[in-house]
């Protein structure tokens, strides 16, 4: 596969969603596995969603493990002739006035599947079946060089397809999805302090060895926040333990656990409400990381003001990752006086989360 001379972060996927769902033209995204490919294709379905003022749908399908049949249908008598079953995916796309049909794993799929699904790339059809005009394909997959058994693309895809090369999301950007997703605070500041081993882990050598990536991450916290007593309890317990190790590897799982440890010695989000100028600020950047999003993913409206008070006595740089989670939240959040003149005072910092601050922080 060619090397693409551009690229654009995972979270970026979100923003050319719309240009290729309204030109009906087909990426492929292109990047290493568990950067949230997925993840952000959702969201761009989601801001889709607001401006139809209607539900988007985003109908999955992982080609690697699946038959050209699974994606064809059965080929079945029918009086004197042969007809294609009904594809079982396109239930969704009766059900749904608009979609994104997601074909993932795409590089990884044999060619023969790859042929399968060329009609839907190429005329938005598969046997007898058409895809409605609101109905959009769109590809992704992992590199050649990603470790991840991508194989080579037929020549007349590769032509009729935009390849998109895709690396790692922005980490702020990520942990202010991961704060919406409800991700534990402790994985989003883990991801904050050491992002190179959240979004810049290779893909081990050995086939069974777990690594940590975003998507890896997005499921440990799925796990945790259904693990009696959430992370906290998880590092106290060799059963948590193995589940962390296997979600993200020993040696994310050794530093995960060194952050929890540090983050069940910080003030309370009682602390800071009742004293958000006499609370502690950390002085170590993981139990900084930490603290913000304790903060920021427990906060309430009512306690606005006193949560600002508190999150502006840390430096800006990490007190974004606190102000943007609580404006994806709440927009309410804007409304209060502290944040407006935070934020009046950090414009540049800003810059790029523009499209999450709303107007309501601009000077009246």
């Amino acid at each position: 596969m060619t090397t693409a001379a551009y690229s654009i972060t995972a979270d970026q996927i979100a923003d050319v969603i719309p240009v290729f769902y309204n030109s009906r033209r087909v990426p492929l995204f292109v990047g290493p596995p568990g950067i949230a490919k997925t993840a952000f294709t959702r969201v761009g379905a989601t801001e889709l969603a607001s401006r139809f003022g209607e539900y988007v749908a985003v109908r999955e399908m992982h080609l690697a493990s699946m038959s050209e049949v699974d994606v064809r249908g059965y080929l079945v008598p029918n009086g004197n002739q042969a007809v294609f079953t009904k594809p079982e995916f396109w239930e969704t796309v009766e059900k749904s006035p608009r979609g994104i049909l997601f074909l993932d794993e795409f590089v990884q799929a044999s060619h023969e599947v790859q042929k399968a699904v060329a009609p839907l790339i190429l005329e938005g059809r598969i046997g007898e079946y058409v895809l409605p005009p609101g109905w959009s394909v769109m590809l992704a997959g992992n590199g050649l060089d990603d470790g991840a058994g991508a194989n080579t693309l037929l020549s007349h895809i590769v032509n009729r397809v935009t390849i998109v090369k895709i690396t790692a999301p922005d980490v702020e950007v990520w942990a202010s999805w991961a704060a919406t997703a409800q991700l534990p605070f402790e994985l989003i500041a883990f991801a904050k302090y050491r992002p190179d081993v959240v979004f810049g882990s290779e893909v081990p050598a050995a086939a069974d060895t777990p690594y940590c990536t975003p998507r890896s991450m997005h499921a440990l916290g799925d796990i945790a926040n259904h693990f009696p007593g959430g992370t906290r309890a998880m590092v106290d317990s060799k059963l948590g333990m193995a589940l962390m190790n296997g979600a993200i590897g020993a040696g994310a799982a050794s530093e995960v656990s060194a952050l929890i440890r540090t983050a069940i010695k910080l003030p309370s989000y009682e602390d800071v409400v009742n004293n958000p100028s006499g609370t502690t600020v950390p002085s170590k950047p993981d139990a900084s990381y930490a603290m913000i999003m304790l903060v920021a993913v427990r906060a309430k409206l009512e306690h606005a003001e006193a949560i600002m008070e508190y999150l502006q006595r840390f430096p800006p740089n990490f007190a974004v990752t606190g102000i943007v989670s609580l404006v994806r939240r709440d927009k309410q959040f804007v409304t209060s006086r502290r944040m407006h003149a935070w934020v009046m005072q950090n414009k540049e910092l800003l810059a790029k989360f523009s499209k999450y601050i709303t107007e309501a922080v601009a000077p009246k």
